[in-house]
């Protein structure tokens, strides 16, 4: 049987978190670093801080979680670009992807997450080019986005 998840807050699916990177963020060569999204698109269980780019699980908002991130980066040089969703202090791979010296960056994935009550998820991005430059994330639209829903079972 298919799995559906509704992209509104209305649905079965909840709470649901999507936030958005608007403005560009430096990532700096060879460096793992947390994204800080910006804007809030919809927060239903109200656990996303934008000071601290952490979502917190709630007490009554254990569960499974389908998790997706996507990131670009602008300009060119990308050789490798990385995206990770991190549960407290372990990491999901999303995306390792690597290429020529002229690619522009981009990552993307999902997964399924198993949280608990007080469990904090972050999203970090890693990239690697060939001037060794810190390259910024491309700004505006959905190409910087972070989406969870809690799935029902």
């Amino acid at each position: 049987m298919p799995l559906t998840i509704p992209f509104n807050a209305t649905g079965l699916n909840k709470p649901t978190l999507i936030v958005r990177r608007v403005a560009a963020q430096n990532i700096s060569h060879a460096t793992s670093t947390k994204i800080m999204w910006d804007t809030v698109v919809n927060d239903s269980a109200n656990g996303y801080s934008i000071s601290t780019g952490l979502f917190t699980v709630g007490l009554t908002n254990s569960g499974i979680y389908f998790c997706t991130a996507r990131c670009s980066y602008s300009g060119e040089n990308v050789r490798r670009h990385l995206l990770s969703v991190i549960v407290n202090s372990t990491s999901f791979r999303l995306d390792d992807a690597r290429g020529s010296a002229d690619d522009k960056g981009y990552a993307g994935g999902s997964t399924l997450l198993l949280l608990n009550a007080g469990d904090t998820v972050r999203v970090e991005t890693y990239q690697e080019n060939s001037t060794t430059s810190t390259k910024a994330t491309a700004s505006g639209g959905t190409n910087l986005e972070w989406s969870m829903f809690r799935l029902n079972t």
